[in-house]
């Protein structure tokens, strides 16, 4: 009976292989990381006229959505798993720490940060998302900060901090009025001083209608219509004293003579 030879290579599994096994591949990995700031952000609260100010204790939450951009890097340098999502939420607290303090230079205040997503995902783009490009092969493909929560002390504070504002408002005098100036009357030596000039009102029935006040239910008076002047006949003239209309050299009713 002959003697098969056998490949040594069957019985690798008995002795431990000595191939390594093959690469995990991560290409178009996508992850949503949630994170909450493991310590409270300082962010500074403002007035709205910028003279107070106060510091909050803010707990930061939201998501972050990123994708493997660079599978070499990535396999080399990260793990998907816990590990690498804390190591995430480290670095994205404090690139997030550095975004909220532009926010609040500019007097955003901290219940309204929540709407500012889309600025603090640019400012992340600038200081935070390159580096995970360089040196984990991730890149951030979306952000949104979904709650901020000052602890229960600060909600105290920011309350006192409003009531203090508005009676900074209130506290602000009206600017004073200029008092009316004097009447100074110039009087010449030896004459009797001077009336102050009364200023001349001009009056008549017309002006003295439209100023009368409207009473409800009161008949409304017609406007008396204009009667034209009559025509003076051939051969008359009219008076120029009292406007009667004369046919002779004198007038009839004053007894002016017919002019020239």
């Amino acid at each position: 009976m002959g003697i098969t030879k056998t490949d040594p290579s069957q019985y690798g599994h008995l002795r431990g292989s000595t191939q390594s096994a093959p690469p995990p591949r991560y290409d178009g990995h996508t992850e949503t990381l949630r994170f909450r700031t493991a310590e409270p952000i300082v962010y500074r609260e403002q007035s709205a006229n910028g003279g107070l100010s106060l510091d909050l204790s803010l707990t930061c939450e939201g998501e972050c959505e990123w994708a493997v951009s660079d599978a070499e890097t990535f396999g080399r340098t990260s793990v998907p798993g816990a590990k690498l999502n804390e190591q995430l939420e480290n670095e994205l607290s404090l690139a997030l720490e550095l975004a909220l303090t532009k926010l609040s230079q500019r007097g955003v205040p901290s219940g309204a940060l929540t709407g500012y997503s889309g600025e603090i995902g640019a400012s992340l783009a600038e200081d935070l998302f390159p580096l995970w490009q360089e040196r984990r092969g991730i890149q951030a493909r979306r952000f949104c900060l979904t709650s901020v929560v000052p602890s229960r002390e600060d909600v105290e504070k920011l309350a006192e901090l409003r009531i203090e504002e508005a009676q900074a408002v209130l506290a602000v005098p009206s600017p004073p009025t200029a008092p009316n100036a004097p009447i100074v009357l110039e009087v010449q030596p030896g004459a009797a001083p001077a009336a102050p000039a009364v200023p001349e009102t001009k009056y008549d029935m017309d002006s003295a209608v439209s100023a009368a006040p409207v009473v409800p239910g009161a008949p409304v008076v017609p406007e008396a219509p204009v009667v034209p002047e009559a025509p003076v006949a051939a051969g008359g003239w009219s008076c120029p004293k009292c406007g009667m209309t004369n046919y002779g050299n004198f007038c009839t009713d004053c007894g002016t003579k017919r002019p020239e």
